[in-house]
């Protein structure tokens, strides 16, 4: 059972690619279809719509498609924490967050885990 004292924590953005737009690849002749909108460009807007909603969140997560330094960049610049992963060849954006918030953050990750151990044992 988890911690009925730790704050609800569920995903509250998702949004499906879609490629309306048909090109054929010179190299292979094979169609493809390509997105109007870049995956980065729809997590910077739905970042934007949470703040602009007034929705409660101090973390966005995300894999290593989203770990630009653009999106970093907003995140930090709108008060929030980013947790990306990271390809081994990307660089991390240096965060001004002090030794205390990353200690905090990193023991609210842990007892997260811990609760979806307790619901999900392995």
């Amino acid at each position: 059972m988890p911690d009925q004292d730790l704050p609800l924590r569920v995903p509250i953005g998702f949004e499906a690619i879609r490629k309306p737009v048909w090109y054929c690849d010179l190299k292979t002749r094979k169609g493809k279809r390509e997105s109007v909108v870049t995956k980065n460009e729809l997590m910077r807007q739905m970042t934007n719509r949470c703040i602009q909603n007034q929705v409660k969140f101090i973390y966005v997560l995300g894999n290593s498609w989203f770990g630009s330094s653009e999106n970093m960049r907003l995140v930090q610049e709108k008060k929030k924490v980013f947790i990306f992963d990271m390809k081994s060849n990307h660089f991390a954006l240096k965060t001004k967050l002090n030794n205390s918030a990353i200690k905090a953050a990193l023991k609210e990750l842990h007892q997260i885990k811990n609760a979806l151990l307790e619901l999900n044992p392995a």
